[in-house]
């Protein structure tokens, strides 16, 4: 909590001398600038804000209408990371990423991961400045392609404030789950959730994350080829697609834009009264330690096994008599 407080005030004051920045800009001028420049300049200024406001109005309209049609197919969404009415300030580069790409693909995985899931709790992922503008680097290029990546709920944390990572490579992270394909950070494509489902891992089974990525593929058609009980489709030297994973080997190109988790139902228990007046003799006699005669432990008799207990004798004559009468109860059978 003390490191995430750390970023947000420096995100704030990072934000504040833009703007400070801006309105310097706007409001410094010489003594030599007469009232029309700066009449241009103020018109120039409101159209830019009314622009800016303008865009701000649409895309939190375009968030309501997609919160909309996911609260009709029975998701849970929360909304409120990328609501600027909320926030109270403009959406960044990344939010705006977040907003286009559940546009785009929010309905297909939604639908796909209830069916794996049962009802589901949406949310934007939590990531790191760094991890953010690594992802939105322009350089990378390539086509922004969604993905699910299945892992331990304890190591969520970890990839919201470093990212995916390829193993041994500038860390000291293991491979876990092998590397048939490659060296890379594993992916599953749309239409194969089950696939990540199945790494998921949690010490509640409701308690199990799936994490919603973005990938910038550059990867190109080829001549498919075998590799393993799979085939390969599609390959570049970032991205290799091989059965229902993406390999990717650059860290750059992968980053976990939405989180999805079950969402759990409380049951409500009955609630159980007591009877104070009904049971108050007995409370009483607790209370002052005392237990009434006709309940207090006897020593127990002793009996002989048998039909007639301690009146069994033990004569000859006896033990005649009782062999007779159960020849004579066989006969009768």
């Amino acid at each position: 909590m003390a490191k995430e407080g750390r970023a947000v005030r420096q995100e704030i004051a990072a934000e504040y001398e833009e703007w400070y920045s801006e309105q310097q800009d706007w409001y410094e001028h010489d003594e030599n600038t007469d009232d029309e420049e700066w009449s241009s300049i103020d018109e120039t200024r409101s159209c830019v804000v009314s622009e800016k406001a303008a865009a701000t109005e649409s895309r939190a309209s375009a968030l309501d209408k997609i919160s909309d049609r996911l609260r009709r197919i029975g998701v849970d969404f929360d909304s409120s990371l990328l609501n600027p009415a909320i926030l109270n300030r403009p959406l960044g580069s990344f939010e705006v990423l977040q907003i286009s790409f559940l546009k785009s693909f929010g309905e297909k995985f939604c639908n796909e991961l209830r069916r794996v899931m049962g009802t589901i709790h949406l949310k934007p992922a939590p990531i790191s400045a760094e991890v953010q503008n690594r992802f939105l680097d322009t350089g990378l290029g390539g086509t922004l392609r969604a993905a699910y990546h299945g892992t331990a709920r304890q190591s969520l944390q970890s990839i919201y404030n470093r990212g995916l990572l390829i193993p041994g490579q500038g860390n000291k992270l293991r491979v876990k789950n092998g590397q048939a394909h490659g060296l890379g950070i594993y992916t599953a494509r749309l239409d194969a959730a089950s696939l990540s489902w199945g790494f998921c891992t949690a010490p509640n089974a409701w308690q199990k994350t799936m994490l919603v990525c973005g990938v910038r593929d550059d990867a190109a058609a080829n001549a498919t080829y075998g590799m393993g009980n799979h085939r390969v489709t599609r390959e570049s030297e970032d991205v290799r697609h091989v059965g229902s994973a993406m390999v990717i080997f650059d860290h750059r190109r992968v980053a976990p834009l939405f989180e999805v988790s079950q969402k759990v139902r409380l049951v409500s228990l009955p609630t159980v009264t007591f009877n104070f007046d009904r049971h108050s003799k007995l409370l009483q006699r607790l209370a002052q330690n005392t237990l009434p005669d006709k309940i207090r432990f006897r020593p127990r008799v002793h009996r002989r096994k048998g039909c007639c207990g301690s009146q069994m004798s033990n004569t000859i004559e006896a033990f005649l008599a009782r062999r007779g009468a159960r020849k004579r109860r066989l006969k009768g059978l």
